[in-house]
């Protein structure tokens, strides 16, 4: 039987000939040319990939050209030739496609990138270049879950009260994707425009990597999205 190595979340987003696809642990991705491969065995131009430098910051980029992209946790662009892409272990991977215009991106969002305003930090990039997130389809790919979540209360002023909830003492769960959603619809998303991917990271071993479950040997997830 042949192992699925990866998710195809093309169909959600009703756009032709886009694709948003994310990488399964099964994809073996321990080289430099993991993205690269990817895009080709999922139908995308490796030669078009813009490849943030991901620092758990709030900042957003819009990229009008491929390869690399210094300290950026979101990615955006107009260019239909272009292909986005993220890597993940856990945090959440975020897919936006713009409903009727040729706009397409992907955000980074750990609980640090939460705290610190990466959400805000998109709608005054898309304000850049006239666009509105009410326009955009989005999708919270496969993360971490509060089922497996927890922070210590040294951190906790970080977090927004309303998403997290005492485990035992000391330590607490967190729901990042409810907290992303807040986050979203204050910034004007829409929520029957938000899709979330119900699968945990650090409970589907045989899936997905886990940065929490596995520590520093962990893989990484890739997220994709352009136009095949």
């Amino acid at each position: 039987m042949t192992v699925q190595q990866w998710s195809d979340y093309s169909h959600i987003f009703g756009n032709g000939r886009l694709k948003a696809v994310f990488s399964h642990s099964s994809f073996c991705s321990n080289s430099s040319q993991d993205r690269q491969h990817f895009a080709r065995i999922t139908g995308l131009d490796p030669s078009k990939l813009i490849i943030p430098q991901q620092t758990h910051s709030s900042n957003i980029s819009v990229i009008g050209k491929a390869g690399g992209v210094k300290n950026s946790d979101g990615i955006f662009s107009t260019n239909t030739n272009l292909v986005c892409s993220i890597q993940v272990a856990d945090c959440l991977p975020i897919f936006f496609v713009h409903g009727f215009k040729p706009v397409a991106g992907l955000v980074h969002a750990g609980w640090r990138g939460l705290a610190r305003g990466i959400i805000r930090n998109i709608k005054n990039e898309l304000d850049q270049i006239a666009c509105n997130i009410f326009d955009f389809n989005i999708l919270i790919g496969p993360s971490i879950h509060s089922c497996c979540f927890e922070v210590r209360d040294d951190v906790l002023g970080q977090i927004d009260s309303e998403f997290y909830r005492q485990k035992a003492y000391g330590r607490y769960e967190v729901d990042l994707q409810n907290w992303a959603v807040k986050q979203l619809l204050e910034i004007g998303g829409q929520k029957e425009k938000i899709t979330i991917i119900r699968e945990c990271t650090y409970c589907q071993d045989g899936k997905y990597h886990s940065y929490r479950r596995n520590g520093k040997k962990a893989g990484r997830m890739i997220a994709l999205i352009g136009w095949g």
